[in-house]
């Protein structure tokens, strides 16, 4: 067990990005009075591109028993009812590493040929 830390905040802000949506989309517009459960969500994106390059090691070193507990602490963690945890973590899996590659292309742009 190596540990997954940045692994679990970059879900936690996933699932709080989720949850940000479907509070400001419930009532079937966005608006300006959105704008601070936005800003919350806009908040936590620096501390996770400080470490997310700590992330692919993370997702690779996962033994069965992080894996078990990252699924737990999704299901204990999910707003929304009736997600199943094993599709929401494979959907949040391709969302990190999407997240990864944009976040290094903003941290350190690779250098032209």
């Amino acid at each position: 067990m190596s540990g997954f830390k940045e692994t679990k905040d970059l879900i936690d802000f996933l699932l709080a990005a989720v949850e940000c949506w479907s509070k400001v989309y419930d009532d079937g517009s966005v608006d300006m009075t959105d704008i601070p459960d936005f800003w919350e969500i806009f908040m936590k994106i620096g501390p996770l591109i400080e470490n997310s390059e700590m992330i692919p090691q993370e997702v690779k070193d996962l033994d069965a028993a992080e894996l078990k507990e990252l699924l737990k602490h999704i299901q204990d963690n999910l707003v929304i009812e009736d997600v199943d945890a094993q599709v929401l973590l494979d959907k949040l899996c391709v969302a990190m590493h999407a997240a990864y590659e944009v976040f290094m292309l903003v941290k350190a742009p690779e250098e032209e040929e």
